[in-house]
């Protein structure tokens, strides 16, 4: 038991597919002035498509 199963554990992992997109932040609300720091409401709008 244990290591010895690795190879059937493996074999039911089905790694995540990821789309190939990219987001600009500020194109939902970010600041790019280097100053302001607090970007929650930006990155929240920008992933919930």
């Amino acid at each position: 038991m244990g290591w010895d199963l690795l190879p059937e554990i493996l074999k039911c992992i089905v790694p995540p597919a990821f789309l190939d997109r990219d987001f600009n932040v500020t194109d939902y609300g970010s600041v790019g002035d280097g100053i302001t720091d607090y970007y929650d409401p930006a990155f929240q709008k920008a992933i919930v498509l």
